[in-house]
């Protein structure tokens, strides 16, 4: 499960995310609608599958229905 907390200003709607090891080559991209949480944080909740992804840094990138990417480092755990 993947949840992302998205930054202020953001709006609601339609999101694809990608995780990538690589520029330009997604291990996963999923798709999803954002929701408020019980604080009002807008929250695109999601369930990428990452069987077989190795723990590790990698770059998560967050666009909203066709516009440009925003990518952001982040660091897979394998869960305990």
């Amino acid at each position: 499960r993947l949840t992302v907390y998205l930054p202020i200003g953001s709006e609601q709607g339609q999101y694809e995310v990608q995780i990538l090891r690589h520029a330009g080559e997604p291990i996963v991209t999923v798709s999803g609608s954002t929701t408020f949480d019980e604080d009002q944080n807008l929250v695109l909740g999601l369930q990428p599958d990452l069987t077989g992804s190795a723990p590790g840094r990698y770059m998560l990138g967050v666009r909203k229905a066709k516009s440009r990417w925003t990518y952001y480092p982040i660091t897979l755990r394998q869960q305990q």
